[in-house]
């Protein structure tokens, strides 16, 4: 008796041949909606085709493997398809008891980066954005009015504001 056929798998068909034909899908989206239906029988035998005549298998390979000739399609196929899945299904794995923090999630660094005292414009924005102040001898410079902003206001867009000149 022919097993039935998986309703899952015809959904997934159907969304990425449309994403394929809508000249939208991309390796990303595809790995993501290949991961998010991880669950489907990917081995299930196509039934429909893009505007262009590829079948699924064909698609998906083509995406991936852009550079890859479709020679051995159904090996090719299957080896993406056991790729993406499986990394799926890592990421799904829970946490060693362990390792408390959540799946996906970096482990924060305890310390900030050294930062080394330059006068150089990078080095200032990299002080900036890693939340450190180097200790320095300059002095904060004032602003055009002479007055001094205070640290933490926040940008205000009338602070230096003059009327338009007339002609």
């Amino acid at each position: 008796m022919p097993s039935r056929p998986d309703p899952l798998f015809a959904v997934a068909e159907r969304l990425i041949l449309s994403l394929y034909d809508g000249g939208v899908l991309s390796p990303a989206v595809l790995e993501r909606v290949i991961a998010s239906l991880a669950g489907t029988r990917w081995e299930t035998r196509p039934g429909s085709h893009a505007n262009d005549q590829r079948s699924l298998p064909e698609v998906v390979v083509s995406v991936m493997m852009p550079g890859n000739a479709l020679d051995n399609v159904e090996q090719d196929y299957a080896a993406v398809i056991d790729h993406i899945v499986g990394a799926a299904k890592e990421a799904a794995r829970p946490a060693r008891s362990g390792d408390r923090r959540a799946p996906g999630k970096p482990r924060k660094s305890s310390a900030a980066p050294p930062i080394e005292n330059d006068d150089d414009p990078d080095s200032e924005l990299l002080e900036q954005l890693a939340g450190t102040r180097a200790t320095s001898n300059k002095k904060p410079k004032p602003s055009r009015t002479g007055r001094n902003t205070r640290a933490g206001s926040g940008f205000n867009p009338l602070q230096n504001a003059a009327p338009p000149r007339k002609r």
